[in-house]
């Protein structure tokens, strides 16, 4: 497999244009908690969010893995 069809593979697993939305959610959740988003923190708490998310997303398709290939041979 070349590094591309693997690049290309890694952002569906990963649902890439879902992504954009882990911000919002960790964004009025740290406004409601702190009040601003200067704090360096917030960084790694949004860094951690997508980190966590992507986690998820990667071992549902590993707990899914025997049904994809049956249903959907097209995933990666």
């Amino acid at each position: 497999m070349n590094k591309s069809k693997t690049i290309i593979a890694w952002l569906k697993i990963l649902r890439f244009p879902n992504l954009f939305t882990v911000p919002g959610d960790v964004i009025i959740g740290y406004l409601s908690a702190k009040g601003n988003i200067e704090s360096p923190v917030f960084i790694y708490v949004l860094l951690s969010s997508f980190c966590i998310y992507c986690f998820g997303l990667v071992t549902n398709d590993i707990s899914d893995i025997n049904e994809d290939k049956e249903k959907r041979p097209e995933r990666p």
